[in-house]
């Protein structure tokens, strides 16, 4: 049964806005959690790991709450990417072949409470994060500090009365400290 999962509106910590070191936070708790995402050091880079909440809506069902941990390395072009996903009931792993690099490391699981969600992205549970990566010990392994992307998209009106896109250019943000 096919089943719609919303997040809502992005937070600040999300990599769509861009990497910032204010937004990262040690350890995340049930008070910063919202707003602020944490690093562990995995042997493919730094992982910016975040919880996004989330309501989950099936027909003839009533909506549930889930929280997701969602971690990947910022610090890689991800917009050259295929995507191989296998998915195990609510855990879904990612392992994405990339053009300029052999792989690229992305978790997302998903948990019924917040308690779990916070000990999978502390690194607290048993889980893969804990047993593939360790607490970054500082700034110094945080991901590097960028803006987020700008996308300009053009658009035309076609006969039926609907829009077509025509274009989309993707503009660097130009307070980025990436090279």
């Amino acid at each position: 049964m096919a089943s719609i999962t919303y997040f809502g509106v992005e937070k600040p910590q999300s990599t769509n806005f861009g990497v910032f070191h204010k937004n990262i936070e040690t350890n995340l708790t049930e008070g910063n959690w919202e707003n602020k995402a944490t690093c562990r050091v995995h042997p493919e880079g730094i992982l910016y790991i975040q919880i996004k909440e989330g309501r989950t809506h099936e027909a003839e069902k009533d909506p549930v709450t889930i929280y997701r941990v969602c971690a990947h390395v910022p610090d890689l072009d991800v917009d050259k990417v295929e995507r191989v996903v296998s998915v195990t009931g609510w855990k879904s792993v990612v392992r994405e072949e990339c053009e300029d690099w052999d792989t690229f490391y992305s978790f997302e699981e998903d948990f019924s409470n917040l308690d779990e969600a916070l000990k999978c992205a502390n690194g607290e549970d048993e889980g893969e994060l804990a047993k593939l990566s360790r607490p970054s010990e500082g700034s110094h392994e945080y991901p590097l500090e960028r803006g987020g992307g700008i996308y300009i998209t053009g658009f035309t009106r076609i006969p039926e009365g609907h829009l077509k896109s025509n274009f989309t250019v993707k503009v660097e943000d130009p307070t980025s400290n990436q090279d």
